[in-house]
């Protein structure tokens, strides 16, 4: 028996070449195929949103900030689209666009409205708790990437348990199948020696919570004890010119490459032995997801959400949150140990397998199913 078409309407803040807004460009691309019917809305435009390929419609509202929104035409437009398009399903992403989103499906009569949560809500204040929780009651469900997700949304959002629902990111490992051969090109291509050993992180630099100063610190370290190795940042934004300063004064201008996010990742990743999470504060990293696709040894801050990719010492490895002369140790001892990190990033590899895009594209479709009968049947 073939199943009714899908249709639902995303609502984010914007499409970036970040985390969150990359897994759902991925979702929406292969859902497409699947045949769902599916529209996105941003409330603005990124500079970046035309390089990104999105296989459905996109309609851009230009609405910068909700604080200042007082346009009673854009809800209206919206509104006559999702009935239009007889829209069963509504999601929204980050804070503005849930509120924004929830307003228009509900007003909309929608079957279902479902708000997602991807990380530990580094970014809660009073304020904002209080309306994610006044708008709580008007969600049917809220979707989480992990089990540390989950939880602390019950904690922080008062919002019971049987409401959230857990479905993990996606990943296609076959974008990051490299071997030896592949490795020795990229480190050329970086200017290091095939023995060197390369340590890389990939990670925005818009957020404090990231901790990219302790990747800098532990790099001291490994460098003071003049241990053959070339670390590389991956990634942009705001905070950076401090970083670059912060490696200025320590000299570390010949062992520490700060590669823009417009870098090609492949390269680096290719050219890595070692990948490193700082993070105070992960839901489910897709960069220590990438590394262990990438055959390289994972190393993550020991917090809620890497817990749920690493078993330390066995697919990776975890150092004390905040602490960099941990990291330091821990990528120390891996730098002697060649044996040992091959059979780590095997079984990191081994293990990212589950969460494959083939199979996740398939438990989302059974997920949106599974909610419009239930909720034809209530």
């Amino acid at each position: 028996m073939q199943m009714a078409t899908i249709k639902i309407a995303y609502f984010i803040d914007r499409i970036i070449e970040g985390g969150t807004e990359l897994q759902l460009i991925e979702q929406i691309n292969r859902l497409e195929d699947k045949g769902a019917k599916q529209i996105l809305f941003c409330l603005y435009k990124s500079d970046e949103h035309d390089k990104i390929p999105i296989a459905c419609r996109t309609q851009i509202l230009n609405i910068r900030s909700l604080a200042k929104f007082h346009n009673v035409e854009k809800i209206t437009k919206v509104v006559r689209i999702l009935r239009e398009d007889e829209i069963d399903i509504v999601q929204t992403y980050f804070f503005d666009s849930t509120m924004f989103g929830i307003l228009c499906g509900k007003i909309a009569r929608i079957e279902r409205v479902i708000s997602c949560r991807r990380d530990l809500g580094f970014w809660y204040t009073k304020k904002l708790l209080f309306m994610l929780k006044t708008a709580n009651w008007f969600t049917d469900r809220i979707l989480v990437n992990s089990d540390a997700v989950k939880f602390n949304v019950n904690r922080a959002e008062d919002c019971s348990l049987s409401k959230i629902d857990v479905i993990r990111n996606g990943i296609d490992t076959k974008r990051f199948e490299f071997d030896a051969a592949m490795q020795n090109t990229a480190k050329m291509r970086l200017g290091v020696k095939n023995s060197d050993l390369c340590v890389g992180i990939i990670a925005n630099m818009t957020r404090e919570v990231k901790r990219v100063d302790l990747f800098i610190e532990a790099a001291r370290v490994l460098i003071s004890r003049r241990i053959r190795s070339h670390f590389y940042i991956l990634g942009d934004g705001q905070l950076r010119s401090g970083l670059e300063h912060m490696v200025k004064r320590y000299r570390l201008e010949n062992h520490v490459s700060f590669l823009g996010k417009e870098y090609n990742k492949r390269i680096v990743l290719a050219a890595l032995d070692i990948g490193v999470i700082t993070s105070d504060s992960e839901g489910l990293s897709n960069s220590l997801m990438e590394y262990m696709a990438s055959n390289i040894v994972p190393v993550a801050s020991d917090v809620n959400g890497n817990r749920e990719l690493i078993q330390n010492g066995v697919n990776g490895y975890l150092f004390k949150a905040g602490d960099a002369m941990d990291l330091a140790n821990t990528l120390d001892a891996l730098s002697k140990d060649v044996e040992g990190r091959s059979k780590i990033a095997a079984k990191a590899r081994e293990c990212i397998g589950r969460y494959e895009w083939s199979i996740r594209k398939e438990e989302m479709l059974q997920y949106y199913h599974l909610l419009l009968e239930n909720g034809r049947n209530v």
